[in-house]
């Protein structure tokens, strides 16, 4: 099912969702290897996860709906502030 907006918003939600880990990370990590982990988790993470709800994926032909984005957000932001935490 397509969601209008959705596409113009994806960007947006691309850039919000790793600021939401950035406070688990403050004074933690070098500028660099966040900017590293931004880079690689987006890509290894996110857009596939973004893919499986909002691109047709096997999620979304089981039928969930995330209209806001609130699933695939605020799911990987926990998940990868949890992975932060030794």
């Amino acid at each position: 099912m397509r969601r209008p907006g959705l596409e113009r918003r994806r960007p947006g939600l691309a850039a919000i969702t790793p600021l939401l880990c950035t406070g688990a990370f403050a004074e933690r990590l070098k500028f660099e290897a966040f900017v590293a982990f931004i880079l690689a988790w987006s890509v290894l993470v996110y857009y596939p996860l973004c893919h499986w709800v909002w691109g047709g994926g096997w999620l979304a032909r089981l039928g969930v709906c995330d209209v806001a984005g609130g699933i695939v957000i605020h799911t990987l932001a926990k998940r990868a502030v949890c992975a932060s935490n030794p």
